[in-house]
């Protein structure tokens, strides 16, 4: 069982062992995987990296354990190769040996020195100096290959840990809320009660209804609240 302690939060306060509560722990997944989705909408993902090594002539590399959409959730991977057989720092040094010359010079305009110096970064590029990746078969595919040993870095996306969220006490609290619903549909198939020794047996179906609409409406709210803010896209 992933999340044993919101399992045994919803179970007990929903009356287990006193009652018996009509759900198999397969609903009460369902209602924390739709709980954390929700979590997920308003508070985001959680972003990790992770430096790993890179041994020469080797480009192909497995993801960290815990990235689960390869597609959606690598961010970036930052790679430089190191691959001029010159100084690098040669070419830093020109470009700002001419941004001083274009600054002092009269005749020189600024955007002279910008078409320069992207000439100079894109030399840079085409000579292997900025690496590239590529993600094939949940795998890290770095270009051009190593030259030698060096590390680089995977940025992803990806949910807390089960113990995180096993301990996160809103996922616990709606997790409960969509299980009321749930045991209210159970319950519900027998609106009329069922026959016991002292007469008919009642279920409380509408109650569960009532209460999981009141919570669900507060915890949302409560979530919103404390969203985390949308980030500036420029460009």
């Amino acid at each position: 069982m992933r999340y044993p302690h919101i399992y045994d939060f919803i179970m007990t306060t929903l009356g287990h062992p006193t009652v018996k509560v009509e759900l198999t722990a397969k609903q009460i997944d369902m209602c924390i995987e739709e709980a954390l989705k929700k979590w997920v909408q308003y508070q985001g993902y959680d972003r990790k990296f992770e430096v790993m090594n890179a041994e020469m002539d080797v480009n192909g590399y497995d993801l960290p354990k815990d990235v689960r959409n390869p597609k959606e959730d690598i961010l970036s991977v930052y790679y430089n190769p190191d691959a001029l057989d010159f100084d690098d720092m040669s070419l830093y040094l020109l470009i700002n040996q001419y941004y001083y010359y274009f600054r002092s010079s009269a005749k020189q305009l600024m955007t002279d020195y910008t078409m320069f110096k992207g000439y100079i970064e894109d030399l840079h590029r085409s000579l292997g100096a900025y690496g590239s990746w590529e993600l094939i078969n949940n795998t890290i595919y770095l270009y051009p290959r190593p030259r030698r040993n060096l590390k680089f870095m995977i940025l992803y996306k990806t949910l807390p840990c089960d113990t995180e969220i096993d301990e996160n006490q809103w996922v616990m609290r709606y997790s409960r809320a969509l299980a009321r619903v749930v045991l209210g549909e159970v319950r519900g198939k027998f609106s009329n009660g069922i026959l016991g020794p002292g007469g008919a047996i009642n279920f409380n179906a509408s109650d569960l209804f009532a209460r999981a609409d009141k919570d669900i409406e507060m915890l949302l709210d409560e979530l919103k609240k404390r969203a985390k803010p949308v980030g500036i896209v420029t460009g």
